[in-house]
């Protein structure tokens, strides 16, 4: 018996391939499925199926009994004495005789008969068929009811006589012909369910046998063969300590450019350390960022910037000296590690070698790569024997020399200092209390009235923003606005200072004080905004009366298309569009075509010298001309004095603006100084002026 058992054994190891044990074991569970199917397909039909024949049993019993009541209404209306007593019989009468008629609709119309349910109520050759009698029978109960019939007795005579002759009887044999239908089905659901239930029983007895089996030999005989070969490899201990050493290195260094990683940079901070601490020697970390690296990665995909960084990695091999070391330490950062000490000249060179190797285009494939490099160099040195520098501290340093490098423009290099330091922590300091200024509602607008040089009469208001800070008092934007913009809440400011503007101007009205426009100063980051739009639209504003001023700087050569479809939606809500600093920045003479801004503001840097200078009045009358060929208006700011209006008055500049026509005041400021005629400059007190 155990021989004939290993035999079977070996023939199915050997006709089974255990590589394509996965098709048959599909197929076995399709066939399972398949008839898991039938039988759910098999209980829903007979369940629908006893459901249908339970509401026909039920029907047909319903329509027994409804029939017997018809007849005793019946009877009731044709005994009946009063008019009273004959209405009540004929109303019970009517219903009795629509649920019948109902009844027998839904019975022969709705229901799936069978031959012998079709042959009692349709085939009339051994007589009248239950359809008919009941048709029959419904029209005599109608007759009984109808007030005008006449020989009502005899009616019923009839209609008793069909019910209980021949109508009863064929009600009785229609409830036991859906009882009959009822039971044939149910058999024969039971045995289909009963033949699916068996084939799935032999279903699973086959993949046993032809699947599980074999695979489980399959299996059996793969764990032996891995533990053969576990065994051999554990003789190969070299093998495994060349392993080791790879993952080793592995975890030391950047799988892309094989520098050395932050970790294995960790390690040799501290080994340098640790040698300066014992020669009260001298470190220098010089923190490299490339510049314009994320435009290559965006513009010409990750491959391209993998590339930049293996070559990036290849220069600063070729650079160092020999016993300097580089490592990256991610993204596209390096670092530099040097022990020539506090020699700032030798420094100074390795850092430019970096920054000119750096700034050299590298060839991608078609296109040319054109980025640089900004360091930042700190150094640390160990005053007394047996102090440890601080490594970390070093790394901070020269990442702040980094960042004052990249905030001067990029492309160069420059070294830690203690006021550099300073500005650093001042920075912060005030990065802080902007955001808790933000939450103490401690920013807020004024506004300076512009003058239509046609007219002398005010027409609009530009919108600024102040900062009452609680222990340095009033703030103007020059001193707050670049932190606040790379804490990245530029766009908070630009939204407070538009709500309680418009919360102003809508008082002003109220007021009677018709100002024009006004004109809000909106940022870059707020106009790239992506919830711009649905910001404005959940904001109520005066439309034809709002104004958003961008500046020149802001104002796009490069496209950007998220920028343009927000200038483009607020333009339909009724917003305008004015350019703000006119002159001094790179928009194109295109670029005003493509957007056709409402007005430009000329630059008080332009201005100013006017009044001393033909050729700068020249200047300011070319950028009129400008705004007249692109029927673009145009206001002049800076008019510090009168003579200054009388100039850009006579040039043409459609509106002017400055403090020889009003300074920037706060709201209330704003509405007394109007009531008191400042929105005419004929009648503008001397006490609205700036002095």
């Amino acid at each position: 018996m155990i021989k004939a058992y290993n035999k079977f054994v070996i023939f199915l190891t050997r006709c089974i391939d255990p590589k394509q044990l996965w098709i048959r074991y599909a197929i076995g569970l399709s066939i399972i499925l398949v008839l898991l199917a039938v039988s759910h397909v098999a209980s829903v039909l007979s369940l629908r199926s006893a459901e249908d024949n339970a509401v026909a049993i039920n029907e047909s019993g319903r329509q027994r009994m409804l029939s017997q009541r018809m007849l005793y209404f019946a009877s009731a209306a044709v005994h009946a004495e009063t008019e009273q007593e004959f209405a009540d019989a004929r109303r019970s009468l009517r219903k009795a005789t629509d649920l019948f008629e109902t009844s027998h609709i839904d019975l022969t119309r709705e229901q799936q008969l069978n031959k012998e349910l079709e042959k009692l109520y349709f085939d009339a050759s051994d007589g009248q068929s239950l359809d008919q009698m009941s048709l029959v029978y419904i029209d005599f109960a109608r007759q009984i009811m109808n007030r005008n019939t006449e020989n009502r007795q005899a009616i019923f005579v009839k209609m008793e006589e069909l019910g209980r002759r021949s109508l009863l009887n064929n009600l009785n044999a229609a409830v036991t012909g859906f009882e009959n239908v009822a039971h044939e089905q149910a058999a024969l659901m039971r045995f289909v369910q009963s033949t699916s239930f068996m084939c799935a029983i032999f279903a699973l007895m086959l993949e046993g046998l032809f699947i599980f089996w074999p695979a489980h030999v399959a299996a059996r005989n793969s764990y032996l063969a891995l533990e053969k070969a576990i065994n051999k490899a554990e003789k190969k201990s070299q093998e495994l300590e060349e392993t080791k050493a790879a993952a080793e290195y592995q975890s030391l260094h950047d799988p892309l450019t094989k520098l050395p990683n932050r970790r294995f940079l960790q390690q040799e901070l501290d080994e340098r350390a640790d040698e300066c601490r014992k020669n009260n020697g001298s470190l220098a970390i010089l923190h490299i960022d490339l510049d314009r690296f994320k435009q290559i990665n965006d513009t010409l995909g990750h491959a391209a910037g993998d590339h930049i960084l293996m070559h990036v990695a290849d220069t600063l091999r070729d650079t160092i000296r020999d016993e300097d070391f580089t490592a990256r330490i991610g993204g596209d950062e390096f670092v530099i590690v040097s022990s020539i000490g506090d020699d700032k000249s030798i420094l100074s060179k390795i850092a430019e070698r970096v920054v000119t190797a750096l700034s050299i285009p590298v060839p991608y494939e078609d296109d040319i790569c054109h980025f640089g490099a900004s360091v930042g160099i700190g150094i640390g040195i160990a005053c007394e024997e047996g102090e440890t520098l601080d490594t970390d501290r070093l790394l901070v340093n020269a990442d702040i020399a980094l960042y004052r490098a990249k905030e001067l423009g990029r492309g160069r290099f420059e070294f830690f200092s203690v006021e550099l330091q300073e500005a650093v922590e001042n920075n912060k300091k005030l990065s802080d209390e902007i955001l808790v200024a933000l939450s103490r509602d401690e920013f807020f607008p004024v506004y300076q009235a512009q003058f239509n040089t046609d007219t002398g009469k005010i027409s609009g208001v530009e919108v600024l923003v102040r900062w009452q800070h609680p222990t340095r008092g009033l703030l103007t934007p020059d001193v707050f606005l670049d932190v606040a913009r790379h804490l990245n809440v530029i766009s908070d400011i630009d939204q407070i200072v538009l709500k309680q503007a418009l919360t102003d101007y809508a008082h002003w009205q109220s007021n009677g004080i018709d100002v024009g426009r006004l004109s809000v100063n909106v940022s870059s980051e707020r106009i790239e905004d992506p919830e711009l739009v649905e910001k404005m639209r959940s904001i109520v504003f005066p439309k034809g009366k709002l104004v958003f001023e961008l500046l020149e700087s802001i104002f796009f050569d490069d496209g950007n298309q998220l920028r343009l479809e927000n200038l483009a939606a607020i333009r339909d809500m009724g917003i305008e569009i004015e350019i703000d600093d006119f002159g001094t920045g790179h928009a194109s003479i295109f670029s005003l075509v493509e957007l056709k801004p409402n007005r430009l503001k000329i630059d008080r840097a332009l201005v100013q010298p006017s009044v001393d200078s033909s050729s700068q009045r020249k200047l300011l009358e070319a950028i009129v001309q400008i705004g007249n060929s692109l029927d673009i208006a145009v206001i002049a700011e800076g008019v510090e004095t009168m003579a200054h209006y009388d100039i850009v008055k006579s040039l043409g500049c459609n509106y002017a603006q400055g403090y020889a026509l009003a300074k920037p005041m706060a709201s209330d400021d704003f509405l007394v100084a109007c009531k008191k005629g400042l929105t005419e400059i004929s009648n503008r007190p001397a006490d609205l002026l700036a002095g």
